[in-house]
């Protein structure tokens, strides 16, 4: 409004108005939608046919070494009608599941246990049972919190049932509650019905469901009479950063043109509403089916070959949703057998020993350098290290490196972790004739020190890499947490629904999704399982520092069942000290 006034409220002068009011606020309307910095795609780059400095202007970025072209994408098609330049623009996405599959893939053929491909691949039956269960932690687009609430009411059974759950769990499809709708209607919850008979041949594979970007643009045309060139430009609205804006744009005009064509202005409205929804972005459908063929791929794997899958997993990090303790409590969980980082059997990377056994690789030790690692493995080919006075000698390593590697146990086949920690420092200041085979160890001397307890152990492991190969965090709080009646998470889907509960776990997810009308759902875990946590907003206000701040909660709350999908409803939140009676719990099975 140009007869606003504008108020400077930093320097208490007097408020701004009139025609200076005017020309500031027509200043700031032609900045509206104008691009906030220059920034590099992160996998864009253009085609020519012709040296790029003879079509198109460039500048330096600012990373160095990197040339950008100073124009927006969306410009390529002015440029190429009024100005004859012709430009291809391609993003390459990178998928850290393809490098996933491939290691997996090789291994297998290499060992002779399975040759697969990634056309025609079949996938095992018994998938879609992990799916309905869950059980998806390292599978590719199923594994979030939202996906392992929403996968046991959808049930899926097919490709196309994982295409639905992938499409579902995305901003426009889930503001608008599409996968809830399905899961719904396919449970016989709600009838199946469609905004109006002509839909039905596009909606009908969705149970009347708008799901896919291609449905959008095939609403547009039957009930709008929109040509495929403007159905085309809703597609693009639907993937722009901006995409209210686009969309309403794009879509404006959509309840004029239903009317025009006859239909009652309650049903263009709803039509309307529900193409806009579509402005938080949704997948096309061919997006969603390729994407599901990936991820009953990697069921597959995790099903049939599990110590394979989870070797390639860790080996592919950073990737997914999951830190590595938890990728490797869900190994524990499917009987894999995880054994500890060791100077004379690790590599750099996780590998697979006698045909079913995970080995942790250097990678997963915080600190621990690639370089490093190829230095140790080099030296280890000369045959296997008989001490840390041997290992000190002949990797050359830093004292940092040494004390690193000491502390977590990677020298238990010759020292105990505290003694290993103070040798490795002792010898790492020895040089020259001191170093002599039999020499340094007689130099170091010994000293009388007490072991490690086991949550000395545990904390070590978790400080230095993550995650213990020893214990759970948790196990070093059950007795406390047995003393206040908690359940472990295993337990929580054989209680009856609406069970007041207390649990303790690891946050391992925290998140407040835009779509959620301020709720938070936090993703915890203790040595048994994971458990999804919705916390209402009044709860989240009046524990907020208890819920954002700590990692180790204990929980007490209302059980939901819901069409097979267990969660808990937060009531109350409690930090979980650190227990004195750690090293009661008795040991699982990790080496």
């Amino acid at each position: 409004d140009p007869a606003a006034v504008l108020t400077d409220s930093s320097n208490n002068r007097a408020p701004i108005g009139g025609p200076l009011a005017a020309k500031i606020l027509m200043l700031a309307k032609q900045l509206r939608g104008a691009p906030r910095h220059l920034s590099i795609h992160v996998g864009g780059f253009v085609i020519s046919a012709r040296a790029l400095d003879e079509v198109v202007p460039q500048e330096p970025a600012r990373m160095a070494g990197r040339t950008i072209i100073p124009w927006d994408k969306y410009d390529l098609e002015i440029l190429a009608e009024e100005f004859g330049v012709n430009l291809i623009k391609l993003d390459l996405l990178g998928l850290g599941m393809l490098t996933l599959i491939s290691r997996a893939f090789k291994h297998l053929r290499d060992g002779g246990e399975a040759d697969y491909e990634l056309h025609g691949f079949k996938y095992d039956p018994g998938v879609y049972d992990m799916l309905c269960a869950a059980d998806t932690v390292g599978l590719f687009q199923v594994e979030s919190r939202a996906q392992m609430s929403f996968l046991p009411r959808l049930k899926p059974r097919n490709l196309h049932d994982v295409a639905v759950s992938v499409g579902a769990i995305r901003p426009g499809p889930g503001a608008a509650r599409a996968g809830l709708h399905i899961a719904n209607r396919r449970a016989g919850l709600e009838p199946v019905t469609y905004p109006h008979p002509s839909l039905e041949p596009v909606l009908g594979q969705t149970l009347g469901v708008l799901l896919w970007q291609e449905q959008v643009m095939q609403v547009a045309m039957i009930c709008g009479g929109y040509t495929p060139g403007e159905a085309d430009q809703l597609r693009r609205a639907m993937s722009n950063k901006r995409s209210y804006e686009t969309m309403a744009a794009a879509v404006g005009d959509l309840k004029q043109r239903m009317l025009a064509r006859g239909y009652a202005a309650e049903l263009a409205d709803l039509i309307q509403a529900m193409v806009f929804g579509f402005a938080g972005y949704g997948f096309p459908r061919a997006h969603a089916y390729a994407f599901a063929h990936l991820a009953l791929i990697s069921a597959t794997l995790k099903l049939r070959h599990p110590a394979v899958f989870y070797a390639a997993l860790l080996n592919s990090q950073p990737m997914g949703f999951y830190a590595p303790h938890t990728i490797l409590w869900d190994a524990y969980r499917h009987q894999v057998d995880v054994r500890r980082v060791d100077v004379n059997r690790s590599s750099w990377e996780c590998t697979i020993e006698d045909g079913t056994h995970l080995r942790l690789g250097f990678r997963l030790i915080d600190g621990f350098g690639s370089v490093s690692a190829a230095v140790l493995e080099q030296q280890r080919g000369q045959g296997p290290y008989q001490s840390v006075a041997d290992f000190v000698r002949r990797t050359g390593l830093n004292r940092d490196q040494i004390e690193r590697l000491a502390e977590v146990g990677t020298f238990t086949d010759f020292a105990d972790r505290r003694s290993a920690t103070w040798l490795a420092g002792e010898l790492a200041g020895l040089s020259g004739p001191q170093f002599l085979p039999g020499l340094a160890e007689q130099v170091a001397g010994t000293a009388e020190l007490p072991a490690m307890t086991l949550w000395e152990r545990v904390s070590t492991d978790y400080s230095a890499m993550g995650y213990s190969p020893e214990r759970h965090v948790l196990q070093a709080f059950r007795p406390r947490l047995d003393a206040l009646g908690a359940r472990r998470l295993e337990e929580l889907p054989e209680l009856p629904h609406k069970s007041r509960v207390t649990v303790g776990g690891l946050v391992v997810c925290r998140q407040r999704p835009e779509t959620a009308n301020g709720h938070v759902f936090l993703t915890i875990e203790d040595e048994t399982a994971l458990l999804n946590v919705i916390v209402r907003p009044k709860v989240f206000e009046a524990q907020r520092r208890v819920v954002r701040g700590e990692s180790l909660l204990i929980v007490e709350g209302e059980l939901s069942h819901d069409q097979g999908a267990t969660s808990l409803l937060a009531a109350r939140f409690e930090q979980l000290e650190r227990s004195a009676a750690a090293d009661a719990v008795p040991a699982r099975n990790f080496h």
